[in-house]
Parts: C-alpha cells; structure tokens; sequence
C-alpha cells in the first residue's frame, strides 16, 4: 500500500494553481505552475499498489480544523497517524 501525503498548499491530488484559492496563494511569488499527482498514482495502481491519497486538515476537500490555523506539523502529525491506522486495521481484517 502506498499511502500519499501532499506538502503544504497542496491538497491530495497536486497543486490546482488555476483554482482559487491556490491561484491567489502563488501568483505573488510566481508559483502558479500546476502539479498533478494524479497520472503517477494511477501508475502505481496499475502496478498493483493500493493507492490512499488523503487532504491534511484545512487543505482540499477535509474539514476546517485548529481555526483553520496551520501549525507546522503540531496538529497535522494527526492527519499521517490516521491513515497509518486506517491501513493497519484493513491489515488485521485481511483486506
């Protein structure tokens, strides 16, 4: 199984600079390339990896957390630990 996290300002599937609100966050600095991550999950799946992408709190499509604060990997350390378990426990049902 490969279990996907993303860098900050990115969500699970890459950097959608041409939405918003990705594309104010990068334009300033000149950052407003896209990245996709989606074409090389899609090779691993083929592969025959088990993909599991995931959105860390307040970025993509998750819920608001902390104020919509980012700490700097204070509280996000809880969205890796998630999906760690959430593999661990498909290992103990056998699936």
């Amino acid at each position: 199984m490969i279990i996907a996290n993303h860098p900050r300002w990115f969500n699970r599937a890459g950097l959608p600079s041409h939405l918003e609100p990705w594309k104010s966050l990068g334009v300033s600095a000149g950052n407003d390339f896209e990245v996709n991550f989606v074409p090389d999950y899609k090779i691993l799946h083929n592969a025959g990896y088990n993909v599991l992408a995931y959105d860390l709190r307040n970025f993509g499509h998750s819920s608001s957390a902390n104020g919509g604060l980012f700490t700097a990997g204070r509280c996000e350390s809880r969205d890796v630990i998630g999906p760690l378990d959430y593999a661990a426990a498909a290992v103990i049902r056998g699936k």
